[in-house]
């Protein structure tokens, strides 16, 4: 799969990618009725979501999607409906030319349940393919939220080590691990890649550390 634009969320003045989230996604358009069509196969669901988070409120800060009519034809950033009263305005030319921005949103969300985020350093610098991991972030945070109150936020970073430190490969040599994968990389970075057999012991992992497992 090609690797997908993620939700992201800022805390603390600096940004984190949303990682997972349990029970369901803290927003999505569908919600208002707006159902999103994909134009890109780095974006399958038509939309990006960008959070902000304080220590008490979860809010969604803007929002990118795109619009089609039933024959496929993408829909124009003119013609997008308002969301929370915020017009769309477009986000560049060429391609990016059906993609709506909606910028100043500040609307706090009624969100109640769990989400992981991070964001990843040159050490734990991913194979990118799909969507970010927590265990491929050096640092990861849990916020629990009720009714867009964070209730909990707190720093896991010490667990997904604990899981790289049990199922992570570290590939030494990066060209071979490339060649193996047919995945082009860079010398720059140390790639540690977690192999599918090892997949259902990450969602045991989840469960037994935070009593449920995430959607990701």
């Amino acid at each position: 799969m090609t690797g997908q634009i993620p939700d992201t969320i800022e805390f603390r003045d600096a940004d984190y990618k949303l990682l997972a989230f349990y029970p369901e996604r803290p927003f999505s358009p569908g919600k208002i009725g707006i159902n999103p069509r994909s134009i890109s196969s780095g974006c399958h669901r038509g939309y990006a979501c960008h959070f902000k988070l304080t220590d008490t409120l979860f809010k969604l800060n803007s929002l990118e999607l795109s619009l089609a009519y039933e024959d496929g034809q993408p829909i124009p950033v003119t013609e997008m409906p308002p969301v929370f009263g915020v017009n769309a305005s477009k986000i560049g030319d060429g391609f990016a030319c059906n993609v709506g921005e909606y910028v100043g949103l500040d609307f706090q969300l009624p969100f109640s349940g769990e989400i992981l985020f991070g964001r990843f350093d040159d050490l734990y610098r991913a194979i990118w393919n799909g969507h970010t991991r927590p265990w491929e972030c050096a640092e990861v945070w849990h916020l629990v939220c009720i009714d867009g109150h964070a209730s909990k936020i707190q720093n896991v970073s010490a667990i997904f080590e604990r899981f790289r430190e049990l199922y992570m490969v570290q590939f030494c040599d990066l060209r071979d691990a490339a060649d193996a994968r047919g995945k082009p990389t860079s010398d720059e970075y140390t790639i540690y890649y977690c192999l599918p057999e090892y997949r259902d012991n990450y969602l045991k992992f989840i469960r037994r550390r935070f009593g449920h497992r995430f959607n990701i």
